[in-house]
């Protein structure tokens, strides 16, 4: 028996445990979107286990993450004490689940940091480049009107190409020889992808993102340099998926974007706020709750203009609604103090490939801001697993970087850790007896 127990510690604990929950995520977010909550909430239980069996300490928590959890908390507090509050369980599941790859990947980033053998980075470029050869197949040989790669959405598609452009570039100075050609070849057609998506909210947060990291990150020679290859990259990516429909479907927007269907839907939100009363402004109407109010404004009133939607289609006014001005003060200033961390991480790391892990970092929180700010719930999959691994991956870089330092300011975990009543420290010692 105590065999068997000592053998569910060891695959259980085990670090590469840890890395193949983020791996197989991250290939769910590729295959089947669907799947993702599961992942998330494995990731969760194999963290668990590993907090249980001692492998990761409450006092191995940083401040960064101390943070994270007081925003988390209070948002669900809010969410719950709204008396009239319209709950959409699926929304509220996926906002429980955000925290636990989080978690997870800090674990993994200590217990790599101890390992004698780690799997090898370029396990991690492979699973990449595997994915846009997925998608890049099922785009020409399986896509219908209705699909567009693995996706049922050409934003979507298109946002996938987004966040994997930035890692790819992260990975060819780490490269050589016929695996960096390659690998340029795997930029070339995840830059064709984008285009051919179509998806003017994902061309739009790219390319900000590109602009803005490189205006922030880099000396002029070095943007310069940048800038020539990336545009010569992206011309020739246009060329291959057409000049003209790209071009078309930016001068669609500058000549019917008054008619566009988000000014409409924008436009009907405003109205569906200014009906609030005082506690709606301060607490709002609970996460998930959108969708049930404005279904009843748009069959009642009679100046809607827009059709039904689930979600506003702009995380501002969603997060006002749904979490009041209390919960949009805290998630704002949580969003911006990273972005803002992450930028003066930066000079402070002597690693090179640190410092460009850090700058890829901030690309892919600057497109999940702004394409999930303009096209997606906050509370969906599609914006909450991006955004737990960007936000695990910073919180690592940060610590790092000596601007996000291990919680020492109270005695309250050590307290809780110490005391004869802390469960997880019971469990813990009987887990080391074996």
């Amino acid at each position: 028996m105590h065999k068997l127990l000592y053998y569910i510690k060891f695959v259980g604990g085990h670090y590469l445990l840890l890395e193949l929950a983020a791996l197989t995520s991250f290939f769910g977010f590729t295959l089947n979107p669907g799947s993702l909550g599961e992942f998330m909430r494995i990731a969760g239980a194999i963290f668990i286990f590993n907090v249980l069996i001692g492998n990761y300490r409450l006092k191995q928590l940083t401040l960064g993450h101390i943070i994270f959890f007081a925003i988390f908390m209070l948002l669900l507090v809010i969410h719950f004490l709204i008396p009239d509050a319209t709950v959409h369980r699926r929304s509220v599941r996926y906002f429980l689940a955000f925290p636990w790859l989080i978690m997870t990947i800090h674990c993994l980033a200590i217990r790599r940091s101890t390992a004698e053998h780690k799997l090898p980075e370029f396990l991690y470029l492979s699973a990449v480049i595997l994915a846009v050869l997925i998608q890049f197949i099922a785009y020409h040989f399986f896509s219908t009107n209705e699909s567009w790669g693995m996706y049922g959405n050409f934003h979507h598609f298109g946002y996938f190409a987004s966040l994997t452009i930035p890692l790819l570039w992260y990975f060819f100075p780490l490269s050589k020889g016929r695996v960096r050609f390659f690998l340029a070849l795997t930029i070339l057609a995840d830059m064709y992808l984008l285009f051919e998506s179509g998806s003017r909210i994902a061309w739009l947060a790219f390319f900000s993102s590109i602009i803005l990291t490189a205006l922030i990150f880099f000396r002029l020679k070095q943007m310069l340099i940048g800038i020539v290859l990336f545009i010569t990259i992206s011309c020739l990516a246009v060329a291959l998926s057409g000049f003209s429909d790209a071009g078309n479907r930016i001068l669609d927007f500058f000549a019917q974007w008054r008619t566009e269907e988000r000014v409409a839907l924008w436009a009907d939100t405003v109205r569906l706020l200014s009906e609030n009363s005082l506690p709606d402004w301060i607490f709002g109407h609970g996460i998930g709750s959108f969708r049930y109010h404005f279904e009843i404004f748009t069959n009642t009133s009679e100046a809607s203009t827009s059709i039904y939607h689930v979600f506003p289609h702009n995380v501002f006014f969603q997060i006002i609604f749904e979490n009041g001005l209390i919960g949009f003060s805290m998630i704002f200033w949580g969003v911006t103090w990273m972005l803002l961390s992450l930028w003066r991480g930066h000079s402070r790391l002597r690693d090179k490939d640190d410092q460009n892990l850090i700058i890829v970092t901030f690309a892919l929180l600057w497109i999940n801001l702004v394409y999930c700010g303009l096209t997606q719930s906050f509370y969906s999959k599609f914006s909450l697993y991006p955004l737990s691994l960007i936000c695990g991956l910073a919180f690592v870089l940060l610590e790092k970087a000596s601007l996000n330092k291990p919680w020492h300011a109270g005695q309250l975990l050590k307290s809780f850790q110490n005391s004869k009543f802390s469960v997880l420290n019971h469990i813990g010692r009987y887990f080391k007896s074996w």
